[in-house]
Parts: C-alpha cells; sequence; structure tokens
C-alpha cells in the first residue's frame, strides 16, 4: 500500500512538473485612465510581462467605438519594441501595431499608450468598447515559436492630470530620422532608400519623401509650405528612376504636427550615361592628342 502511494505521489509530482514547465505565458496587463479635468481624455496604456521568456516580435490590434472616442496621439515612449514593422496607427475603428525587439526582450515593460478623445454619449459606452482585438508574440529562438498570450481585462482608474498625460499632450519637439542608407536592390538593379523615422512622445503620423531637381533648404520648412508633393511611404522605399541628379527630401509628421525635413546628399553621383559620355570623351581626347603629337614628328 504505501508503495502504490509512494508511485502515486511520483507519478503526480512528474505531471505537476511537466504542466508547470509548459504553463509559461506572456500577460498583456492593460490600463485605461479616465482624465475628467483634462478634456475627458482617456489614457490607455498596454504592458507587458513575459513570465522569464525572450520574446522578439509582436502584433496586435486596439478597438474601439469611433463614433464615442477620438484618437488623439499613439507613444512609443520608452516602449520595448525597438522597430516598427507597423508604426501604431488608425484604421477605420481600431489602432493595430507591430514590431520586433532584435536579440528579444524578457521581463516587464511598456508597449505603447494611447491617447483618446471622449466625444459624446455613454462614457461607461465608451469604456467598455475598447478591447484588444488580437495580441500575438513570438519567442526569441531558432524556432520563432509563438508563445502563449494571456490578456488581462482592463483596469480602469480615476485620477486627475499627471505629468504623463501632460507629456503626452504637449509635444513641441520635431520627430528624428535616422538609419539614412541607400542599398541596390539585386532583383531590380534599383536602390532601396532604408530609414527610421520615429517620435518619442506624441508618436509618429507619417513619414513622406519628395524627390526633384529644385534644390531648396531643409533648415527653413517654410519653403515646402507651398504646393510640394509629398508621397507617404514607409521604409524601405524604391526609388523607382535614376536619381543622380535629383534631391531627395524626408519628412516625417507626429500627431502632434510637428515636422522634421532632411535633404539627403546626392551631390558627385554619376549615372550610368554621365559615365559613358565622360569615359567617351577621355577617350576622344586621347586619340586626338595622339594624333596631334604623331603629326607634328
Amino acid at each position: 500500500m504505501k508503495n502504490s502511494f509512494f508511485k502515486l505521489s511520483i507519478l503526480f509530482f512528474v505531471v505537476w512538473f511537466l504542466a508547470g514547465s509548459k504553463g509559461e505565458a506572456a500577460t498583456v496587463d492593460w490600463q485605461i485612465n479616465q482624465l475628467p479635468n483634462f478634456n475627458n481624455s482617456l489614457l490607455v496604456t498596454l504592458n507587458l510581462d513575459t513570465d522569464g521568456q525572450s520574446l522578439n516580435t509582436f502584433a496586435g490590434s486596439l478597438l474601439f467605438d469611433a463614433h464615442l472616442l477620438e484618437l488623439r496621439s499613439a507613444s512609443d515612449k520608452n516602449s520595448i519594441i525597438k522597430l516598427w514593422l507597423d508604426q501604431p496607427a488608425l484604421k477605420t475603428d481600431k489602432v493595430i501595431f507591430s514590431g520586433i525587439t532584435p536579440n528579444g526582450f524578457a521581463g516587464q515593460g511598456k508597449i505603447l499608450t494611447l491617447l483618446f478623445n471622449y466625444k459624446n454619449g455613454d462614457l461607461n459606452q465608451a469604456l467598455k468598447s475598447i478591447k484588444i482585438g488580437h495580441f500575438q508574440a513570438y519567442l526569441n529562438n531558432d524556432q520563432a515559436e509563438q508563445a502563449a498570450v494571456k490578456i488581462k481585462p482592463a483596469a480602469i482608474v480615476s485620477y486627475l492630470d499627471t505629468q504623463v498625460s501632460k507629456n503626452l499632450i504637449i509635444d513641441t519637439l520635431a520627430p528624428d530620422i535616422s538609419d539614412l542608407q541607400l542599398v541596390k536592390d539585386p532583383f531590380s538593379n534599383k536602390f532601396l532608400l532604408i530609414f527610421k523615422a520615429t517620435d518619442a512622445d506624441s508618436g509618429l503620423a507619417y513619414s513622406a519623401i519628395y524627390i526633384s531637381s529644385e534644390i531648396l533648404s531643409s533648415d527653413n520648412p517654410s519653403e515646402f509650405n507651398r504646393q510640394v508633393k509629398w508621397t507617404k511611404t514607409n521604409s524601405p522605399y524604391l526609388l523607382e528612376s535614376d536619381y543622380s541628379s535629383q534631391q531627395i527630401y524626408l519628412k516625417a509628421v507626429d500627431n502632434q504636427g510637428n515636422v522634421k525635413i532632411i535633404k539627403l546628399s546626392t551631390a558627385n553621383r554619376w549615372s550610368w550615361y554621365e559615365l559613358v559620355c565622360l569615359l567617351f570623351i577621355i577617350i576622344v581626347s586621347i586619340m586626338i592628342f595622339r594624333r596631334l603629337f604623331s603629326s607634328s614628328f
């Protein structure tokens, strides 16, 4: 009898241990903060606890009733996501996002913060309309397996203005454009423009490109206030035509309307036909010189 009980105890322990080892699951812990003294705003913060796992890829969506709420800004300040594939953006009545964290992230951290304006109707209905549509995360390993994710119910908190909410709303700093690269696409033999546009405060609204032979000063944004045809784009951007004699301008705009414009240097870039012409001129000049030199003797 004792022997049977001992075996059953061991079996129970093994089953419990194996179940526990497979029970790791990341948790999305999110809260909605009511800001009644600040234009009836709602501050939604999404946080993640990886439960000790290292995760490197994330994707999700947040749903809301567009008749009751208006998205004012999306901030990725202090986010665990370092490279956005889909910058947090509004798609009708939901916010979608996806991104990666090179080398992975393990622990607790913030995904993003969203600021909504409450427009009209029943506030309770507006609060109930805010839901996480989906959230996916992938393990930082060779198999890139999808991680188990639990989504907690939202914690709704009401408090007065805080510095956090003010920092989200009062944003006077321009976005940042960095990591510029021109890379030749081996398939099309054209150039890809790779860049990173971010805004740490109110979040990036969009980025755009303008290519022209006209030289404008990127230090003077008023020069761009006239009819400049910007093309909204994301990185990477395929340069369809020869850009060697063109000026390339990049613009980033955040959710508060702050603008950053930079000009890419295209000086001293020779196109293939210019190189051919130059080579032809050199060859002809050498031939003429040799003919003149030989005739003089």
